[in-house]
């Protein structure tokens, strides 16, 4: 296993972590083995939280999920030219790539593992879906070279996202593992972000054509969820300090790290002897979510 050399691989990520906090606070963070579960949630302004605010955020970073950021530089209009590869649906339930958007940002801006692979970049139909994981990245994990094969779900109920994204997340390791990975080889190697140097290429080729186990792999998982009690303490709560404390004890609460924990022990004990990092967000409403943020992105989806 290879010791990383970390600033090479940072300075391919766009996001800094301040700047994401200014839209989401953390309100939860576990750790045990090779699990890792942080929750997040909007920032609220005032009183009530700021959807509207992440929305254009996301939007403003839509362009560096969609190209490299010397293909960025080098077009005159890349957030227009960004929209001409990427696919909607009139129902945006239906769309992954909402999900995929945030789960970029936050393994960007957190675990400051940038995305090598522009998938979305090279799609020759723009309505047929590259195949493959919901984001690949690579940098330093734990002072180790990392390759994070991500998941995102989107869901109204939190224990379903969590289970469907084990369930997306296991295929990668189990009898047909192997195929799963070269399909991974197989979408990068026509996609690779143009900002590598081609020593850095050259790695990253090396570890997605060799075995797991010459490399750290970890999965970032995103989970965006349904959580109705948000309004309640919207409509309970007069200062945003005081909305941030309550939501914060309602997540500790929910305990979200033992509810994962138990599903990987009894449902996918494949994984757990594999890096996970969930990333939780709880919305009041994931249609009205989806609905918007597709709106903001393609403004006449």
């Amino acid at each position: 296993m290879t010791t990383s050399d970390s600033s090479s691989w940072e300075k391919h990520t766009n996001i800094d972590r301040e700047e994401l906090e200014d839209f989401l606070f953390n309100v939860g963070s576990w750790e045990e083995g090779k699990l890792q579960v942080d929750t997040y949630c909007v920032r609220p302004r005032v009183d009530r939280l700021d959807m509207a605010d992440f929305i254009n955020f996301l939007e403003k970073k839509y362009p560096y999920f969609v190209f490299s950021e010397t293909e960025i530089e080098r077009r005159e209009w890349p957030g227009k030219d960004a929209l001409k590869m990427a696919d909607f649906d009139n129902d945006p339930s239906h769309s992954g790539k909402l999900g995929e958007l945030i789960l970029f940002v936050l393994v960007d801006a957190i675990l400051n593992l940038p995305l090598i692979c522009h998938k979305m970049s090279q799609r020759y139909d723009p309505v047929q879906e590259v195949k493959g994981s919901d984001g690949l990245f690579f940098g330093e994990f734990g002072e180790y070279d990392a390759l994070g094969i991500g998941e995102a779900k989107i869901y109204k109920e939190r224990t379903s996202g969590i289970r469907d994204a084990l369930d997306s997340t296991e295929r990668f390791h189990g009898s047909d593992s192997h195929t799963k990975r070269q399909l991974e080889l197989d979408v990068a190697a026509r996609s690779l972000s143009d900002d590598l140097t081609e020593e850095e290429l050259e790695r990253i080729i090396e570890v997605l054509s060799s075995d797991p186990t010459q490399h750290r792999l970890i999965h970032p998982i995103f989970v965006g969820c349904e959580e109705k009690w948000l309004e309640d303490l919207q409509a309970e709560c007069t200062e945003p300090d005081e909305l941030k404390e309550k939501i914060r004890s309602r997540i500790a609460d929910l305990d979200p790290m033992s509810y994962i924990q138990q599903k990987v022990e009894t449902e996918f004990d494949t994984l757990r002897t594999e890096w996970l990092v969930f990333f939780l967000l709880p919305m009041e409403d994931v249609d009205e979510f989806r609905d918007q943020l597709q709106q903001a992105i393609f403004p006449h989806a």
